[in-house]
């Protein structure tokens, strides 16, 4: 991809790739997708920070291959979130494996649905929008979660997209 873009959602799917829309002013929305950890984690905080980047693809395929050198973005402004996490814990489990315990509130409602997280990159995304609701005047990040029984399936941070979650 030639122009440089900006990251708009990221989701993280157990088990699977990561998906990221991505913007450009001159263009439509684009979704691309990485099973990378480090692609992962570059992209997340170009998404955090707003960071302008530009990617190198496998050959036709939306797949990345690449993520070119990119400086942080000013930070990003998110509007009010109907969804946060309100409190995270860590437990160990019998097979001596850390898991991530996060509890989620929705709106006003004191109430939280607790949620087991043992996918690296599902806890990174629940991770970075409860550090980031700390951050003075940025907003918390908008979350949308999928969940099959008591785990979650899909964490989607960032804007709602028009395409159905997976």
């Amino acid at each position: 991809m030639a122009d440089a873009f900006r990251v708009v959602t990221v989701e993280a799917f157990v088990g699977g790739a990561s998906e990221f829309v991505v913007s450009q002013p001159s263009s439509d929305s684009l979704i691309l997708s990485s099973t990378s950890l480090v692609v992962q984690e570059a992209l997340l905080g170009a998404f955090l920070t707003e960071g302008l980047v530009k990617v190198e693809l496998e050959g036709t395929t939306t797949v990345i291959r690449r993520v070119n050198l990119f400086e942080a973005g000013p930070g990003r402004l998110f509007p009010p979130s109907t969804l946060r996490v309100s409190r995270v814990a860590t437990q160990r489990g019998p097979s001596g494996l850390d898991h991530l315990e996060v509890c989620l509130v929705s709106g006003d409602n004191p109430e939280e649905t607790q949620y087991n997280v043992y996918d690296p990159m599902l806890q990174r995304l629940l991770m970075a929008a409860f550090q980031h609701r700390s951050l003075p005047g940025f907003g918390t990040i908008p979350i949308f979660v999928r969940a099959e029984g008591e785990k979650l399936v899909s964490v989607r941070l960032g804007e709602q997209i028009l395409t159905p979650p997976h």
